[in-house]
């Protein structure tokens, strides 16, 4: 599910994006969050299930994060916000009816996106 955002997020970005969800094993994970906190990469965006988002990750390079689905339990949210940097300069969060139409039709996201909006 987190697929349809993550291809509608790179066309804003113009720019290739990451996926993070329960289904990626360990090794690609650690990959994942290797290249988006690198200063040597830039990666804009990613986007994380809440639950494999929210559980031993540390993504530093995150200045921003959305949530684009909320979730029953608000400490999975707060849960998966402490693993970006305190340095956060902003916390979004959308409700369903405020997504753009293609996105619509998917009936749960429960996604979460972290952005870096500046090269390092």
């Amino acid at each position: 599910m987190t697929e349809p955002l993550t291809e509608y997020l790179q066309t804003i970005f113009k720019a290739l994006g990451r996926i993070l969800h329960g289904g990626v094993p360990a090794k690609k994970r650690t990959e994942i969050v290797e290249k988006f906190n690198s200063p040597d990469e830039y990666v804009p965006l990613m986007v994380l299930s809440l639950k494999a988002g929210g559980v031993g990750l540390n993504l530093t390079a995150a200045n921003h994060v959305v949530y684009f689905d909320r979730w029953w339990n608000p400490a999975v949210e707060d849960q998966a916000t402490d693993m970006v940097d305190a340095r956060i300069e902003n916390l979004e969060s959308l409700v369903r009816g405020e997504f753009p139409e293609e996105l619509q039709n998917f009936s749960r996201i429960w996604s979460m996106a972290c952005f870096q909006l500046q090269k390092k």
